[in-house]
Protein backbone atom coordinates (compact mmCIF):
# COMPACT_ATOMS: atom_id res chain seq x y z
CA UNK A 1 0.00 0.00 0.00
CA UNK A 2 1.43 3.35 -1.02
CA UNK A 3 1.13 5.45 2.12
CA UNK A 4 0.63 8.93 0.74
CA UNK A 5 -1.87 11.63 1.55
CA UNK A 6 -4.01 10.62 -1.44
CA UNK A 7 -4.36 7.08 -0.04
CA UNK A 8 -5.37 8.17 3.44
CA UNK A 9 -9.10 8.03 2.85
CA UNK A 10 -12.00 5.76 3.76
CA UNK A 11 -11.07 3.61 0.75
CA UNK A 12 -8.50 1.77 2.83
CA UNK A 13 -10.34 -1.47 3.52
CA UNK A 14 -11.10 -4.00 0.77
CA UNK A 15 -14.80 -4.37 1.53
CA UNK A 16 -18.17 -4.84 -0.07
CA UNK A 17 -21.71 -4.67 1.29
CA UNK A 18 -24.37 -7.28 0.41
CA UNK A 19 -27.92 -6.87 1.72
CA UNK A 20 -26.64 -4.93 4.71
CA UNK A 21 -23.82 -7.38 5.48
CA UNK A 22 -20.42 -5.65 5.49
CA UNK A 23 -17.80 -8.06 4.19
CA UNK A 24 -14.00 -7.97 4.03
CA UNK A 25 -12.09 -9.74 1.26
CA UNK A 26 -9.36 -11.83 2.89
CA UNK A 27 -6.57 -14.27 2.08
CA UNK A 28 -6.33 -17.73 3.60
CA UNK A 29 -3.06 -19.63 3.79
CA UNK A 30 -2.71 -22.73 1.63
CA UNK A 31 -4.81 -21.63 -1.34
CA UNK A 32 -5.27 -19.08 -4.10
CA UNK A 33 -8.92 -18.23 -3.50
CA UNK A 34 -10.12 -14.91 -2.10
CA UNK A 35 -12.56 -15.40 0.79
CA UNK A 36 -15.09 -13.27 2.66
CA UNK A 37 -15.47 -12.55 6.35
CA UNK A 38 -18.22 -10.53 8.00
CA UNK A 39 -18.03 -7.49 10.25
CA UNK A 40 -18.82 -8.05 13.93
CA UNK A 41 -18.78 -6.27 17.27
CA UNK A 42 -18.24 -9.53 19.14
CA UNK A 43 -15.37 -9.87 21.62
CA UNK A 44 -13.65 -12.35 19.29
CA UNK A 45 -13.31 -9.72 16.53
CA UNK A 46 -9.90 -9.20 14.93
CA UNK A 47 -8.21 -6.57 12.76
CA UNK A 48 -7.85 -6.55 8.98
CA UNK A 49 -4.06 -6.82 9.38
CA UNK A 50 -2.42 -9.74 11.16
CA UNK A 51 -1.27 -8.06 14.39
CA UNK A 52 1.08 -10.98 15.10
CA UNK A 53 3.20 -9.93 12.13
CA UNK A 54 5.35 -6.80 11.80
CA UNK A 55 3.66 -3.82 10.19
CA UNK A 56 3.99 -3.79 6.39
CA UNK A 57 7.22 -2.07 5.36
CA UNK A 58 5.41 0.79 3.61
CA UNK A 59 3.47 1.62 6.77
CA UNK A 60 6.49 1.24 9.03
CA UNK A 61 8.56 3.53 6.79
CA UNK A 62 5.79 6.11 6.75
CA UNK A 63 5.63 6.06 10.54
CA UNK A 64 9.36 6.69 10.73
CA UNK A 65 9.08 9.61 8.31
CA UNK A 66 6.16 11.26 10.07
CA UNK A 67 4.55 9.32 12.87
CA UNK A 68 2.35 12.22 14.01
CA UNK A 69 0.57 12.58 10.68
CA UNK A 70 -3.20 12.58 11.31
CA UNK A 71 -3.93 10.88 7.98
CA UNK A 72 -1.53 8.08 8.72
CA UNK A 73 -3.01 7.60 12.18
CA UNK A 74 -6.49 7.34 10.68
CA UNK A 75 -5.22 4.81 8.14
CA UNK A 76 -3.72 2.62 10.85
CA UNK A 77 -6.86 2.91 12.94
CA UNK A 78 -8.89 1.46 10.08
CA UNK A 79 -6.46 -1.39 9.43
CA UNK A 80 -6.02 -2.28 13.12
CA UNK A 81 -9.62 -1.86 14.23
CA UNK A 82 -10.94 -5.15 15.69
CA UNK A 83 -14.09 -5.28 13.61
CA UNK A 84 -14.04 -8.61 11.76
CA UNK A 85 -15.00 -12.19 12.51
CA UNK A 86 -11.91 -14.42 12.91
CA UNK A 87 -13.26 -16.97 10.41
CA UNK A 88 -14.45 -16.66 6.82
CA UNK A 89 -18.01 -17.36 5.72
CA UNK A 90 -16.82 -20.86 4.78
CA UNK A 91 -15.45 -21.39 8.30
CA UNK A 92 -11.68 -21.00 7.81
CA UNK A 93 -9.25 -18.89 9.82
CA UNK A 94 -7.78 -16.17 7.63
CA UNK A 95 -4.40 -14.44 7.44
CA UNK A 96 -4.97 -10.83 6.37
CA UNK A 97 -7.13 -8.59 4.28
CA UNK A 98 -6.60 -9.10 0.55
CA UNK A 99 -5.05 -6.12 -1.21
CA UNK A 100 -7.71 -3.88 -2.73
CA UNK A 101 -8.00 -0.62 -4.65
CA UNK A 102 -5.68 1.16 -2.20
CA UNK A 103 -2.84 -1.10 -3.35
CA UNK A 104 -0.72 -3.92 -1.96
CA UNK A 105 0.81 -3.69 1.49
CA UNK A 106 2.87 -6.92 1.40
CA UNK A 107 5.40 -7.56 -1.35
CA UNK A 108 3.89 -10.93 -2.32
CA UNK A 109 0.33 -9.66 -2.68
CA UNK A 110 -1.76 -9.05 -5.78
CA UNK A 111 -4.84 -6.86 -6.09
CA UNK A 112 -7.98 -8.94 -5.42
CA UNK A 113 -11.30 -7.13 -5.88
CA UNK A 114 -13.60 -10.14 -6.31
CA UNK A 115 -14.28 -13.06 -3.93
CA UNK A 116 -13.59 -16.42 -5.58
CA UNK A 117 -14.27 -18.94 -2.80
CA UNK A 118 -17.38 -20.77 -4.01
CA UNK A 119 -18.35 -21.86 -0.51
CA UNK A 120 -18.27 -18.27 0.77
CA UNK A 121 -20.35 -17.20 -2.23
CA UNK A 122 -22.89 -19.96 -1.60
CA UNK A 123 -23.34 -18.61 1.93
CA UNK A 124 -23.98 -15.15 0.47
CA UNK A 125 -26.54 -16.67 -1.92
CA UNK A 126 -28.59 -17.90 1.05
CA UNK A 127 -29.15 -14.27 2.12
CA UNK A 128 -31.16 -13.52 -1.01
CA UNK A 129 -34.90 -14.30 -1.30
CA UNK A 130 -35.45 -17.71 -2.82
CA UNK A 131 -36.98 -17.88 -6.28
CA UNK A 132 -39.97 -20.01 -7.04
CA UNK A 133 -39.65 -23.16 -9.17
CA UNK A 134 -38.72 -22.42 -12.77
CA UNK A 135 -41.21 -23.60 -15.43
CA UNK A 136 -39.86 -26.74 -17.11
CA UNK A 137 -37.42 -27.76 -14.39
CA UNK A 138 -39.23 -31.08 -13.98
CA UNK A 139 -38.65 -31.87 -17.65
CA UNK A 140 -35.00 -30.91 -17.30
CA UNK A 141 -34.57 -33.29 -14.35
CA UNK A 142 -36.13 -36.11 -16.39
CA UNK A 143 -33.81 -35.45 -19.34
CA UNK A 144 -30.76 -35.42 -17.07
CA UNK A 145 -31.93 -38.66 -15.49
CA UNK A 146 -32.18 -40.31 -18.90
CA UNK A 147 -28.63 -39.20 -19.75
CA UNK A 148 -27.27 -40.62 -16.49
CA UNK A 149 -29.13 -43.91 -17.01
CA UNK A 150 -27.76 -44.18 -20.53
CA UNK A 151 -24.18 -43.11 -19.90
CA UNK A 152 -23.56 -43.09 -16.14
CA UNK A 153 -23.05 -39.32 -16.00
CA UNK A 154 -24.14 -36.02 -17.48
CA UNK A 155 -23.39 -32.34 -17.15
CA UNK A 156 -25.66 -29.31 -17.24
CA UNK A 157 -24.72 -25.91 -18.63
CA UNK A 158 -26.17 -22.48 -17.93
CA UNK A 159 -27.86 -23.15 -14.58
CA UNK A 160 -28.64 -19.84 -12.78
CA UNK A 161 -27.09 -19.73 -9.32
CA UNK A 162 -30.42 -19.32 -7.51
CA UNK A 163 -31.69 -22.64 -8.90
CA UNK A 164 -28.49 -24.66 -8.53
CA UNK A 165 -29.05 -26.24 -5.11
CA UNK A 166 -32.69 -27.09 -5.84
CA UNK A 167 -31.75 -28.68 -9.16
CA UNK A 168 -29.03 -30.81 -7.55
CA UNK A 169 -31.47 -32.07 -4.91
CA UNK A 170 -34.15 -32.79 -7.51
CA UNK A 171 -31.75 -34.78 -9.70
CA UNK A 172 -30.54 -36.91 -6.79
CA UNK A 173 -34.12 -37.56 -5.68
CA UNK A 174 -35.12 -38.52 -9.24
CA UNK A 175 -32.25 -40.99 -9.57
CA UNK A 176 -32.91 -42.46 -6.11
CA UNK A 177 -36.44 -43.19 -7.28
CA UNK A 178 -34.93 -45.29 -10.07
CA UNK A 179 -32.64 -47.13 -7.65
CA UNK A 180 -29.44 -45.23 -8.45
CA UNK A 181 -27.24 -43.45 -5.94
CA UNK A 182 -25.62 -40.34 -7.39
CA UNK A 183 -23.32 -37.39 -6.73
CA UNK A 184 -23.47 -33.83 -8.04
CA UNK A 185 -20.74 -31.22 -8.11
CA UNK A 186 -20.15 -27.82 -9.71
CA UNK A 187 -16.85 -27.21 -11.52
CA UNK A 188 -16.15 -24.07 -13.58
CA UNK A 189 -19.83 -23.27 -13.85
CA UNK A 190 -20.85 -26.76 -15.02
CA UNK A 191 -23.13 -28.99 -12.93
CA UNK A 192 -21.78 -32.54 -13.11
CA UNK A 193 -24.02 -35.51 -12.26
CA UNK A 194 -22.44 -38.92 -11.73
CA UNK A 195 -23.78 -42.32 -10.71
CA UNK A 196 -21.60 -45.41 -10.30
CA UNK A 197 -24.77 -47.48 -9.91
CA UNK A 198 -26.10 -46.31 -13.28
CA UNK A 199 -22.73 -46.91 -14.93
CA UNK A 200 -22.57 -50.46 -13.58
CA UNK A 201 -26.06 -51.15 -14.95
CA UNK A 202 -25.00 -50.35 -18.53
CA UNK A 203 -24.28 -53.32 -20.82
CA UNK A 204 -20.55 -54.16 -20.45
CA UNK A 205 -20.21 -54.52 -24.23
CA UNK A 206 -21.46 -50.95 -24.68
CA UNK A 207 -18.98 -49.63 -22.12
CA UNK A 208 -16.18 -51.56 -23.78
CA UNK A 209 -17.10 -50.05 -27.15
CA UNK A 210 -16.85 -46.54 -25.66
CA UNK A 211 -13.37 -47.31 -24.37
CA UNK A 212 -12.26 -48.74 -27.71
CA UNK A 213 -13.56 -45.67 -29.51
CA UNK A 214 -11.73 -43.35 -27.11
CA UNK A 215 -8.48 -45.25 -27.68
CA UNK A 216 -8.92 -45.00 -31.47
CA UNK A 217 -9.54 -41.23 -31.25
CA UNK A 218 -6.29 -40.83 -29.32
CA UNK A 219 -4.50 -42.52 -32.21
CA UNK A 220 -3.26 -45.42 -30.10
CA UNK A 221 -4.63 -48.01 -32.52
CA UNK A 222 -5.62 -48.00 -36.18
CA UNK A 223 -9.12 -46.61 -36.90
CA UNK A 224 -11.82 -49.20 -37.37
CA UNK A 225 -14.56 -49.16 -40.01
CA UNK A 226 -17.07 -46.37 -39.49
CA UNK A 227 -19.80 -48.91 -38.75
CA UNK A 228 -17.75 -50.48 -35.99
CA UNK A 229 -17.24 -47.26 -34.02
CA UNK A 230 -19.67 -46.90 -31.13
CA UNK A 231 -21.88 -43.84 -30.90
CA UNK A 232 -20.13 -41.31 -28.68
CA UNK A 233 -22.01 -40.40 -25.51
CA UNK A 234 -23.61 -36.96 -25.66
CA UNK A 235 -23.52 -35.94 -22.00
CA UNK A 236 -24.33 -32.23 -22.11
CA UNK A 237 -27.76 -30.80 -21.26
CA UNK A 238 -28.42 -27.05 -21.42
CA UNK A 239 -30.67 -25.35 -18.88
CA UNK A 240 -32.04 -22.89 -21.45
CA UNK A 241 -33.21 -25.65 -23.80
CA UNK A 242 -35.66 -27.11 -21.28
CA UNK A 243 -36.45 -24.38 -18.73
CA UNK A 244 -38.54 -21.39 -19.70
CA UNK A 245 -37.72 -17.90 -18.47
CA UNK A 246 -40.01 -16.98 -15.61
Amino acid sequence: MVVEESAMTDEVLNTLVVLGHRLLLVDVGGGFETHLCEATSDSTARAALDTRQPLPESLADALERGGDDDGLDALLDRLLETAWKPTTLCGRAWDEMAAGEAGVFRRWQEIELTPTCRTCLRVVDTWFPRSGPAPGIGVLVSVIGEKVEAFGSAWVTGVPGEFLDDLRKAIRKHLRGKGFRSQTMVVNGLLHVMSDDALEAIDPDVRAAWIDDAVRRMGVVEPADEGAIAERPRLAVDWGTWVLDA
